[in-house]
């Protein structure tokens, strides 16, 4: 079973860690900053089977553009996602993937706001909000044929 849980965007570590920090601050979260070997979050024994905020997060700069905060919970970081995206004036992807379920939820959040979301399982879409993308179709999703019959199909590749 593979569960990924992260955040994406574009902003330098070094400005995204001092962030996050007071976000946890101000919501009394207690923390405490550790250098471990990536990611943290991704320890089997560590991850929470529920949407509650995470214990774990494994921040990293990923390529010179892109950082990601992986995490060890379902919770989708409302919140968190919005401050991210309004302090940084950068948009903010949650992407949660479950392999065995093909479970799915994606959020993007572009100045504090989130502009859309799409959740899936076993490859179909159960609910959708917000503004389509300039590069989706009608529906999430891509149209499959079976013997005559078309459905929409959505899993990884169309998260991706």
């Amino acid at each position: 079973m593979s569960t990924i849980c992260k955040l994406a965007f574009r902003a330098p570590v070094e400005t995204v860690l001092p962030i996050t920090e007071a976000f946890l601050s101000k919501d009394g979260l207690s923390f405490r900053r550790t250098e471990t070997e990536w990611p943290e979050s991704m320890k089997g024994e560590a991850f929470i089977i529920e949407r509650k905020f995470p214990s774990i997060l494994s921040v990293k700069q990923v390529t010179t553009d892109v950082t990601e905060i992986y995490y060890n919970s379902f919770a989708r970081l409302e919140d968190f996602a919005s401050h991210l995206s309004s302090v940084l004036g950068t948009n903010v992807v949650v992407n949660i993937y479950q392999s065995v379920s093909t479970a799915s939820y994606w959020a993007l959040y572009s100045k504090g706001r989130m502009v859309r979301s799409i959740e899936a399982g076993e490859g179909t879409v159960d609910e959708h909000s917000g503004d389509m993308l300039p590069f989706e179709g009608s529906q999430p999703g891509r149209v499959c044929e079976n013997d005559g019959d078309s459905f929409v199909r959505f899993d990884f590749h169309e998260q991706d």
